[in-house]
């Protein structure tokens, strides 16, 4: 299954990857950069800088700010990832940034477009990574 994340919302998304992956599909996530969180932006950066900020370098929470694993971590915490079927379940999910070749044709998702949501206040994994230090992309 190969899910294109442009304009998506990311919880939706991660939620489908997490129901397929659970059923035995290799699930591939293209564009992960593109994908939609929704909320103002003070909200969003703080609600994930308050998670970041919580522990010490030792013990976590580890938070990452690259595009690709913060969307395979939210579909992460979408999975029973303390039993051995959530942790097979993680394995066939897949993020990229960009969209690499050889892939099949992306499925349509239209419940999960931008479209569907009641407000305006959005922005992109890619500008929430950047806020949150990683590095931007061009």
């Amino acid at each position: 299954m190969h899910i294109d994340g442009t304009n998506l919302i990311m919880g939706r998304v991660a939620s489908v990857a997490a129901k397929h992956a659970l059923l035995g599909e290799h699930v591939i996530v293209s564009n992960c950069e593109k994908l939609v969180v929704s909320g103002s932006r003070q909200s969003s950066v703080a609600r994930y800088r308050k998670i970041y900020e919580m522990g010490n370098v030792e013990n976590g929470p580890y938070l990452p700010r690259t595009p690709t694993r913060f969307v395979k971590r939210v579909c992460k915490r979408m999975l029973p990832i303390r039993r051995a079927r959530g942790r097979a379940a993680f394995k066939l999910i897949r993020c990229y940034v960009g969209n690499p070749e050889g892939l099949e044709k992306p499925i349509a998702l239209p419940t999960m477009s931008i479209d569907k949501l009641p407000t305006l206040k959005t922005m992109t994994v890619a500008e929430l990574c950047a806020a949150l230090g990683g590095k931007r992309l061009s």
